[in-house]
């Protein structure tokens, strides 16, 4: 967009190059039926919170955090791994 444009909208994220990082806002946009980690246990989303990864499959960058049947967040796939990104 130019400079001198000025737009209003919802803030998705930044592009770093041709990939999208997304902002925690984001998650009011996941789908349910979207690629997700989905948790019951409160204590396995305090666990991600503080630091510790997930074991997950999957193909993309980024992945739904889901706690029962409420969006969370965003997760980041580094590998096998799913850390939390924001939200």
């Amino acid at each position: 967009l130019p400079s001198a444009l000025r737009w209003q909208g919802y803030f998705l994220g930044k592009l770093a190059g041709k990939a999208l990082r997304p902002q925690a806002r984001l998650r009011a946009m996941l789908r349910e039926d979207g690629e997700a980690m989905r948790l019951d246990d409160p204590a396995e989303v305090r666990a991600l919170l503080s630091g510790r990864s997930l074991e997950g499959s999957g193909h993309g960058a980024y992945a739904g955090l889901w706690c029962r049947g409420l969006p969370l967040g965003v997760l980041a796939r580094k590998g096998r791994r799913l850390l939390w990104a924001g939200g």
